[in-house]
């Protein structure tokens, strides 16, 4: 997937449930990486944390996103001047393409951070 943002897009993958009825809304998490430069499943000696993090949401019937940071993998934009309140706003395109998706009820979506995208989380929801 691509999330549509700031200049640039983001590379993402969505996972969901692998069974749900075709016209359900069902909640969504936006899954952050922590520091440095993280692709969309935050590999953390040999984990992908958010992949596994993705996974096991999807069993439990929400939809998720996770996408490279700017600047890492297939992700635009530029890592290296890149504040806090960047990356907040990265994670505010994704909730605003999540809202977007006519299989996510957009009054239910939440973010999710892992290390430095905990901090990132919490800015966006701001």
């Amino acid at each position: 997937m691509t999330i549509p943002g700031n200049g640039f897009t983001l590379a993402g993958t969505i996972s969901r449930p692998a069974s749900s009825a075709p016209a359900s809304r069902l909640p969504a998490v936006v899954l952050v990486g922590g520091s440095g430069p993280t692709d969309r499943d935050s590999l953390v000696f040999g984990v992908p944390v958010l992949g596994e993090i993705a996974g096991s949401l999807a069993e439990a019937g929400f939809v998720s996103i996770r996408y490279d940071k700017r600047g890492v993998g297939q992700s635009g934009g530029r890592a290296e001047s890149a504040t806090f309140a960047d990356y907040a706003e990265d994670a505010r395109a994704a909730v605003r393409f999540l809202a977007d998706r006519k299989d996510v009820d957009p009054k239910r979506i939440a973010i999710l951070g892992h290390s430095e995208g905990g901090l990132v989380a919490l800015i966006a929801a701001d």
